[in-house]
């Protein structure tokens, strides 16, 4: 997921359609989920008929919830994947760069811990978007293209620190040693 993120980011940051083969990779990442998800849903119907643990049966609604936020993002991530970026602005190419690989960054960390220049660059990200929201409410004009852009990292973002939030509750309860695993 980090690396289509990363490939779509360049993409946008250099006012490019979405190539091919980003698109075969995102179409991979959400199959490949899909399929996990109708394993979830065969585990679930396994525990009516098969005894099970506590700590594997909460081992088990963690990493559900992890790939729950997994499908999210690549929900926002396939919004970026059908973005016209020719209507971008040209002037914030390299911010545009700068968060898609802060977010890379972040999904390449096991536990999607992000740094103070990342915070930093959201909380940029988000002045951004309110200042374009405000622009655009004045004229009464659908949400432009790099709006809808910032709205998508954004929720990227807190899809992010949501994961970072379930990463430390399983620490928390010593989870990552248990027999159920979704994240292999």
């Amino acid at each position: 997921m980090s690396s289509v993120l990363q490939q779509r980011g360049s993409e946008l940051s250099q006012v490019h359609a979405c190539h091919k083969q980003t698109k075969l990779q995102f179409q991979q990442i959400s199959a490949e989920i899909e399929k996990i998800e109708t394993l979830c849903e065969y585990q679930r119907k396994e525990w009516k008929f098969h005894h099970f643990t506590r700590p594997a049966m909460r081992k088990f609604h963690y990493e559900y919830k992890k790939l729950s936020l997994m499908r999210q993002l690549v929900y926002h991530i396939g919004n970026l994947i059908y973005l016209p970026a020719h209507q971008l602005q040209s002037a914030r190419h390299q911010v545009i760069w700068d968060a898609f690989t802060s977010f890379h960054n972040v999904l390449q960390n096991e536990q999607y811990k992000s740094s103070l220049q990342h915070q930093t660059l959201v909380l940029t990200l988000k002045q951004r978007f309110w200042a374009h929201k405000q622009e655009e409410n004045r004229g009464d004009q659908p949400f432009s293209t790099e709006t809808t852009m910032l709205y998508e990292l954004l929720a990227i973002h807190h899809l992010l620190e949501e994961l970072h939030r379930i990463h430390c509750l399983k620490d928390r309860y010593n989870l990552n040693n248990s027999s159920v695993s979704l994240s292999s």
